[in-house]
């Protein structure tokens, strides 16, 4: 509270990151303001240098220095599509003491930020917080890339809708692996632990018969469990078609002449009446 405020102050920081696929890797900004008055934008760029960042999350924590009216006293946080975060405390002048805005925070629709892409999140301190402490802003931002693949599965979730095709290239480009294959009910399993209840995510079961008639196979070229490719969705809940025959449902006409296998977690079934070309959420192999 006080003097007239001033000038807006803009920064740009570049920082660089070394994902490493197979770890978590914590790469954390010290942000810091000794302007009075103003209101401070520092532009954090997040460079990917030799990997992909997987399910990146944010936190952010920040000294309670001038936070005595949230009203005109915050910081503001913006990162990719999102709402922007407010972070605001309650008191002027308790140095030292630092108030946690953001803990690990998902970036909702960011699955991943590919090697060599830039990620941008900005900070922007209101004009009406002075230097009460040593810093006018003084701040932790920290951006975190996960290991989604860390041996506790052998699958992994990914909360990005994609076509089956590209969901494929996706798997490959970034792990290296396929669409999951989902063969017994412990990979069963682990696929409901993994996702929220959903309207349906791919995995690797697919067939190039467009009526689907049968020769089901997973992506990474694992066999069904039984002669009978029916016996591939047995360990579900299942279709039944008007032959009485357990199985996926099929298209009556098939992009490219595919019939694709959806999972739908909300009530442990699969089925393929979903076009192959449609967006939907889907799981990766791990090993």
């Amino acid at each position: 509270m006080g003097s007239s405020p001033g000038a807006p102050i803009s920064t740009t920081i570049d920082v660089d990151v070394f994902p490493i696929v197979g770890s978590d890797v914590s790469t954390p900004v010290i942000l810091q303001s000794t302007a009075d008055y103003n209101e401070v934008t520092l532009t954090v760029n997040f460079k990917m240098n030799g990997a992909p960042c997987l399910d990146p999350l944010i936190s952010f924590k920040f000294e309670e220095i001038d936070f005595w009216d949230a009203e005109v006293e915050y910081i503001d946080i913006e990162h990719g599509n999102l709402e922007s975060t407010r972070c605001t405390g309650n008191l002027d002048g308790n140095c030292g003491n630092f108030i946690q805005c953001l803990f690990r925070e998902d970036l909702i629709g960011v699955p991943v930020i590919e090697a060599g892409d830039i990620y941008t999140i900005t900070v922007t301190k209101s004009e009406e917080i002075n230097d009460f402490c040593t810093f006018s802003l003084n701040a932790e931002l920290e951006l975190i890339c996960q290991n989604p693949c860390d041996g506790s599965s052998s699958l992994t979730y990914i909360d990005s809708p994609l076509s089956f095709s590209e969901a494929r290239v996706f798997c490959k480009k970034t792990f290296g692996t396929n669409l999951a294959s989902i063969i017994d009910d412990d990979d069963r399993n682990d696929a409901i632990s993994l996702a929220p209840s959903n309207d349906g995510a791919w995995f690797g079961l697919y067939s190039r018969d467009s009526d689907g008639s049968g020769n089901w196979r997973f992506d990474n070229g694992d066999k069904c469990p039984s002669d009978s490719s029916f016996k591939c969705v047995d360990f579900w809940d299942y279709q039944i078609d008007s032959l009485s025959n357990k199985r996926p449902r099929c298209m009556s006409d098939a992009e490219g002449g595919y019939q694709c296998a959806n999972y739908r977690s909300i009530d442990n079934v699969i089925d393929n009446d979903i076009d192959c070309t449609e967006s939907t959420t889907f799981y990766c192999q791990c090993d």
